[in-house]
């Protein structure tokens, strides 16, 4: 199992990649289902240099049941969003179940 992570910033433009994206986001809690949607995941992609550099280590899921034993793979690149993207995905994404933790003994690897 593995995640792959992005980093999303507040940028001077919009994101191909969240502009594609039905709006509002849907939040954590909610319970709206959107039919039919497609997404294009190639744009997040190149928008982050199709994740030619990347850090990964071994961690757990951030969401219940937090499983163990997930190799984590984040992009260098940043994902630039339009200040109007960043305060949806700020809205979607108030909620953690699990407290940010400290850099330490991760064994980081850079690829």
């Amino acid at each position: 199992r593995a995640v792959v992570s992005i980093r999303i910033d507040p940028g001077s433009s919009e994101s191909e990649f969240f502009a594609q994206l039905p709006r509002p986001l849907i939040g954590f809690n909610d319970t709206t289902q959107i039919a039919g949607a497609t997404v294009d995941v190639r744009a997040a992609l190149a928008e982050v240099n199709e994740l030619s550099e990347f850090w990964t280590y071994r961690g757990s899921l951030t969401s219940p049941p937090c499983r163990e034993g997930i190799r984590w793979f984040v992009a260098r690149s940043v994902l630039f969003v339009g200040v109007e993207q960043m305060r949806d995905v700020l809205r979607a994404c108030t909620y953690s179940s699990r407290a940010e933790q400290e850099v330490w003994l991760h064994e980081i690897n850079s690829a």
